[in-house]
Order: C-alpha cells, then sequence, then structure tokens
C-alpha cells in the first residue's frame, strides 16, 4: 500500500473518528437536530445512534483491513448520503444546522462550505481505495481522484434534476386520482390499468429500442423512442384536460407549513418509508439483473438478460389481478402487506438458485425469478390508492385538501432514495461478482429481501381503512356527486376543499 493511500485513510480515521465523538458526546440533543435536518419522528431516534456507529465502524475497519478497499468504499457510499442530505437542506428557505459534527457544528447552518468539505472527505475516500494505485505516478493518482470526483458530482446533479423534474410531470397526474376515483374498488382499478400500460410501456422499450438500434443505430433509436414517450405524455394530458381545467380552492397554507403538517401525519410516515423500502429492494434486484446473469448463469447459455427480464415482467402482471381481487375481497393494507412479506421471502430465493444438483440452472432460475417477480405488481399497484387514503384522512383533520404535496413528497423522496441502490449494489459485488467468485451478486437479492421485509414490519402499524368517512371530497368531483358547496361527501360537516 503507498504512502499516498496511507495518508488518505489515517485522514479518514481522524475525520469519522472526531465526528463520532462529537456525537456521542452530544447523543441526548442529537435526535433534535437530526429532526430539524428533515429526519422524521423515531427515523431521527435511529439514526442519532446509527450515524455515529457506521462512522466508528468505518474508522475501525479503515484501521484494521489494511489491504481492503471495502472500507473505503463504504465511506464513499456514507459520505455520498450525507452530501445529498446537505444538499436537500441546502434548498430550504432557512437551512438547519448540521449535524456532521455533532455539537461542534450544532449552530452552524448547512452552506457550500459543508458541501466543499464533504468533497474533500470523498477525494480522499476514493484514493483511499487504492484503485489508482497501480500507476505507480502521483499527478495520475490526482486526475483520476479528480476526474471520479467530477463524475460522482455530475451524476449525482443529473440524478437530482431526473427526480424533480419527475416529481413535476407525474405528480398533477397522479393528484387526480381521488377525483377520478373516489372510492377504494375504483382507485386499485385506475391504477391497475396504469400498472398494465407502464409495463406495455416497458415491454416497447426493451423489445423496440433493440429493433430500432440494430436498423438505424443508437442516436435515431434514442430520438424516436423519445418522440414516442413525448406523444405518450400528450395523449396523457388531453384525457384529463378536462378535469385539470376545473378549478379549485387553494389551501391557504405555505410551503414549509404545509411540509411539517405532511410530515406530522402519522399514517404516512408509516407508509412513505415502507414505500421507499420496497422501491429500493427492487431497484437493486432491477439493476442486479446483467450482473446475475454474467456470472451465475453464463454468456453461453440461452437464458438472456432480456429472457430474465421479459418472464418477470409477465409474472407481475399476472398477479396484479389477484393482488387487486384480495385488496376487493380484504383491504388494500392487507393485500400490499402480504405482497412485501411475500416479496422479503422470495427475493432470497434467486441468492441459492442454480446450486441444486440434478436439476439445469436456467430451469431453476426462471422458477426463482417467476416467484421473486410475482409480488412486485403489487408496488406499483397499492402505493398511490393508500396515498390517496391518506389524504383523505388528512383532509378530515385538517379540511384541507393536499393532494400535491403529499403525492409530490412521495414521488420525490421515493426517487431520492432509490439512489443509494447502485452505490449498494456495487459495495456486494466487492464480494465477489465473476464465474468463480459469485458470492457478492449472490447476496444482493437476500439483502432485498432483507430490505423488504424491514418495509413489512413498518408497514403492519399502518391502520387507515379504505373507505375514510370523514373527508373532504374534491371539489370537481363533490360537484359532479351533486354535493353543495360547504359540502362533502360522508362529511355533512365538512368546509369546501382545498387543494395545494
Amino acid at each position: 500500500m503507498g504512502t499516498l493511500v496511507v495518508a488518505a485513510r489515517f485522514a479518514l480515521i481522524v475525520a469519522f473518528t472526531a465526528s463520532a465523538g462529537s456525537k456521542l458526546r452530544g447523543l441526548k440533543a442529537l435526535p433534535a437536530q437530526m429532526r430539524a435536518f428533515g429526519i422524521p419522528g423515531e427515523l431521527a431516534r435511529a439514526a442519532a445512534i446509527l450515524v455515529p456507529a457506521a462512522e466508528l465502524a468505518i474508522a475501525v475497519s479503515l484501521a484494521t483491513w489494511g489491504d481492503s478497499p471495502v472500507p473505503a468504499f463504504a465511506a464513499i457510499g456514507l459520505l455520498s448520503l450525507f452530501t445529498g442530505a446537505v444538499a436537500a437542506n441546502l434548498a430550504r428557505t432557512e437551512p438547519p444546522p448540521c449535524p456532521c459534527f455533532g455539537m461542534a457544528t450544532a449552530d452552524q447552518p448547512v452552506s457550500t462550505r459543508t458541501i466543499i468539505a464533504n468533497a474533500w472527505l470523498l477525494a480522499l475516500a476514493v484514493i483511499a481505495t487504492g484503485t489508482a494505485e497501480t500507476t505507480g505516478d502521483a499527478r495520475l493518482v490526482l486526475a483520476y481522484v479528480i476526474g471520479a470526483a467530477m463524475t460522482a458530482v455530475y451524476v449525482f446533479f443529473m440524478l437530482e434534476f431526473y427526480a424533480l423534474f419527475s416529481t413535476l410531470a407525474a405528480g398533477p397526474y397522479e393528484a387526480l386520482l381521488p377525483e377520478l376515483a373516489p372510492t377504494s374498488p375504483e382507485r386499485v382499478s385506475l391504477q391497475a390499468i396504469k400498472v398494465y400500460l407502464g409495463l406495455a410501456g416497458t415491454a416497447i422499450g426493451l423489445v423496440g429500442s433493440t429493433i430500432l438500434r440494430d436498423a438505424v443505430g443508437f442516436r435515431w433509436m434514442a430520438v424516436a423512442m423519445a418522440g414516442l414517450a413525448l406523444v405518450c405524455r400528450y395523449v396523457g394530458l388531453a384525457g384529463v384536460w378536462g378535469r385539470a381545467k376545473l378549478s379549485q380552492t387553494p389551501a391557504r397554507m405555505g410551503f414549509r407549513e404545509a411540509l411539517r403538517a405532511t410530515a406530522a401525519n402519522a399514517p404516512y410516515r408509516i407508509l412513505l418509508p415502507s414505500v421507499v423500502l420496497f422501491a429500493i429492494a427492487f431497484d437493486l434486484l432491477q439493476a442486479l439483473i446483467p450482473f446475475y446473469v454474467h456470472a451465475i448463469v453464463g454468456k453461453h447459455s440461452w437464458l438472456s438478460t432480456r429472457v430474465l427480464l421479459a418472464v418477470a415482467i409477465v409474472s407481475a402482471v399476472a398477479c396484479v389481478p389477484l393482488f387487486a381481487g384480495l385488496a376487493r375481497r380484504t383491504s388494500k393494507r392487507a393485500a400490499y402487506r402480504s405482497s412485501m412479506l411475500a416479496a422479503g421471502l422470495a427475493f432470497p430465493l434467486l441468492g441459492v438458485a442454480g446450486l441444486l444438483p440434478g436439476i439445469p440452472k436456467e430451469v431453476q432460475i426462471l422458477v426463482a425469478t417467476v416467484f421473486v417477480a410475482a409480488p412486485i405488481g403489487a408496488h406499483f399497484l397499492f402505493p398511490i390508492p393508500l396515498t390517496a387514503d391518506v389524504i383523505d384522512h388528512d383532509s378530515g383533520r385538517t379540511n384541507l385538501r393536499r393532494e400535491a404535496t403529499y403525492l409530490g413528497a412521495n414521488s420525490f423522496v421515493e426517487r431520492m432514495s432509490t439512489s443509494l441502490a447502485p452505490p449498494l449494489l456495487v459495495l456486494l459485488r466487492l464480494l465477489g461478482d465473476t464465474r468463480d467468485h459469485t458470492l457478492g451478486v449472490r447476496l444482493v437479492a437476500p439483502v432485498g429481501g432483507l430490505i423488504v421485509l424491514a418495509g413489512y414490519v413498518l408497514f403492519r402499524k399502518y391502520d387507515v381503512p379504505d373507505e375514510v368517512r370523514l373527508r373532504v371530497v374534491p371539489e370537481p368531483a363533490a360537484l359532479a356527486l351533486g354535493v353543495g358547496e360547504g359540502g362533502a361527501r360522508n362529511s355533512p360537516s365538512s368546509t369546501p376543499a382545498a387543494n395545494s
């Protein structure tokens, strides 16, 4: 190990140890700091313990695992998470104090200097991996570090812009769901149609993109797919234009107040992290497939990435009506809970597929894929209707309809959180992702299963009924139902609906 790598590791050990020690000295005040930083309720208490514990673990492993790059990659993951949280808080009107170094920074609001400090630590973590040491030239190592850091910053901001504009594009459509489908069966049916159309789009992308790429090249394939996506977006806009033009009374609530009220909603604090955990596990498995085929199946097998994805899509589509029927017989929350439990138990099957003697490994992997994909359709079927129920529940407490706030927060937080899946996949692949060493690839699916099971345990506390009786009906829906101004169906005392 070269001098530069040793120096970088020593600097990281000092930084992480000092940060963890400062947090532990002010442990009683740390949960409040975490809450001010945007981490809700119980998660803030957990973060107050887990963050310094993770920092100490990384510092100890950097000191003891001298030849392993794993602790340095763990440092990169943790620092990237910190940097993303700081960037999100910089967008607030009044940035909160940074709990980065516990009590040492308790009175210092986050700023661009915090981002710069994290960037230096990230550069040290990249050097500490030792991956660029083989060049034997310090200048090449420095160029590698700067290039990697610039690429990481570029990818980070592109993903953030994608999350932001995806939210802005999809949010208004999703906000119409409680109005278009006022009852629970209607919401599930409408969302099922969206799932079918979405999966059809995925199939077009998988098959059509290959055909077009081979026929006209990558550039024109990208132009054609982008044009098709734009046409589909405007077809959807034309379909809801009549509804979108109807007036709504805006909620008389400021942006920050709306976010605080949303975060204070107890059912939503259970629903959102449960959905996010399922989404992270799904993205983890989705990103795994090419590496899984390479390491487990082999490039000469007929079982290609495309075949595996096609089998997964068919399995997910086939199970959507089953989960919709289960929701009608029981409730949406019971059906979603069942899907999470099934996913948590089924995902690890991919980790052991191909190991049974006497059965072709391709057959084992196909069967495992069918069982793994079956509950995934529920992940796209239930979160939006369940959020609509939470919005109804909130309107009964506040007399305000706030679809945009809830569904916008849903979309943005989910897209932000699922960015954790790629670095987690990278860390696991360090344990082995070749034909001779498959441990890392095989561990991904069980880890995904554990993440979903954590969401299942959390979601068991969710108790909002399918039909919320005391609620404010959206104004256009109320007029269509013949409810007079100042009234709401099933809630005679409710005031006019407002929307933010």
